[in-house]
């Protein structure tokens, strides 16, 4: 079976013997109009010969079924020998000469022609049978385009739809992604506007910190004072003591010497029984026995001031170092409170850039797989549409 290209040469071929006239067959013409001109002219000439024929007989039609024995009779007929003209004219030997001439080569352009007929009927008959084979393909063609062009289209939608299913699946889990995304920001949000509240508040606040450190720095320095004076109070109630000791010590030797004199009193009452002095010396005895026990008990009163005031210079001087380390531990927990929260707000403000650019990279990604998938479908729809031209078109042709 020939292919296509050599359908449409031997088509083409077909149409120009059909269409196109030849060369030779003008040239035929051209030779049929000179010889009918000759022949005219010999009519005229020997018209006693030729009585009955007036008309020229070579411009009759003459149908496409005349085969190369009617030219080669008309030849015959035109043989001057038996129309008994004289040929003793050398015009009339020339143009009998010249008419065999241009008989001849008609009878040659004729075969010519009738082969030429011939194969411009083999390539006609060609032509039909590659239209028939045509005319056959495109019934294939349609039959193809109506069993099997619904389900390619149907396979191609169903494909679609399965990308589309798919890539709403996808949008669906970024969506659900994003959701979480959101729904582990908001605490985070609420962190840091706590955390933002609780800056601003500090930050309003300032004054009233400052403040309260300067009261501590006030009480602090009270302290100072009242421990000075504590001091002062010691070092006095240490002198005290001193001279306290001194007393006891005075009062010791004032006990040993009114021991003694009570001894010597007694051996001077055993000696001085009936003495008038006797009476001046209890006298005397008891002044100083009273003398004695007001300073003991002046001595007990300086021993309790003096106990009293080491127990609340104890207390003070405790109290004085809790308010210092009170102080401290609130400087170290301030800045550690502020480095942690600067610390946190970094923190966050990162999690939070980290969580954007998340966001925008799934957003954007989302994107790009729509924008294929609509792509290929449009590439998709644009085939079958595609498709659908070439077989109108197709069916246009065999229409």
């Amino acid at each position: 079976m020939p292919d296509k290209n050599e359908w449409i040469t031997t088509r083409h071929h077909g149409s120009a013997f059909l269409n196109t006239p030849l060369p030779y067959i003008n040239k035929v013409i051209h030779h049929i109009q000179e010889l009918e001109l000759k022949i005219e002219n010999c009519f005229q000439q020997y018209d006693y010969v030729f009585k009955e024929e007036k008309t020229p007989w070579v411009t009759k039609q003459v149908s496409a079924d005349c085969t190369e024995d009617n030219w080669l009779s008309l030849s015959t007929k035109l043989d001057f020998k038996e129309a008994d003209i004289p040929c003793e004219d050398g015009k009339a030997l020339t143009l009998k000469r010249e008419t065999e001439a241009l008989l001849l080569d008609v009878a040659q352009l004729i075969k010519q022609l009738e082969a030429d007929r011939e194969e411009a009927e083999k390539a006609l008959e060609l032509e039909k049978q590659l239209g028939k084979k045509l005319s056959v393909k495109m019934d294939c063609l349609s039959l193809w385009r109506l069993q099997q062009l619904p389900a390619a289209v149907q396979k191609e939608y169903d494909l679609c739809a399965e990308d589309i299913l798919e890539l709403q699946w996808h949008l669906g889990c970024k969506r659900h992604q994003l959701q979480q995304i959101q729904n582990q920001i908001l605490p985070i949000e609420t962190d840091n506007r706590k955390i933002q509240e609780d800056i601003d508040l500090m930050k309003k606040h300032s004054h009233l910190l400052e403040e309260k450190l300067h009261l501590e720095g006030e009480a602090v320095k009270d302290v100072l004072l009242v421990y000075e004076k504590i001091e002062d109070l010691n070092n006095k109630m240490a002198v005290q003591r001193d001279e306290s000791a001194k007393i006891s010590d005075s009062s010791s030797e004032v006990v040993k010497a009114v021991e003694e004199l009570n001894h010597g009193i007694d051996l001077f009452a055993c000696e001085f029984k009936v003495s008038s002095r006797k009476k001046e010396y209890e006298s005397e005895i008891k002044t100083i026995c009273k003398s004695i026990s007001k300073t003991e008990e002046q001595l007990e009163i300086l021993n309790e001031d003096v106990a009293n005031a080491e127990l609340s210079y104890s207390e003070t001087k405790k109290k004085y170092e809790e308010l210092k380390e009170t102080k401290i531990a609130e400087e170290i927990s301030f800045k550690n409170s502020e480095l942690d929260l600067k610390k946190e707000i970094q923190a966050q403000k990162g999690v939070w850039k980290a969580i954007q650019d998340r966001i925008k990279s799934v957003c954007y990604e989302l994107e790009e797989k729509q924008k294929e998938k609509l792509k290929k479908v449009k590439e998709d729809m644009k085939r079958i549409e595609e498709i659908d031209g070439q077989v109108a078109a197709v069916e246009e042709k065999h229409n």
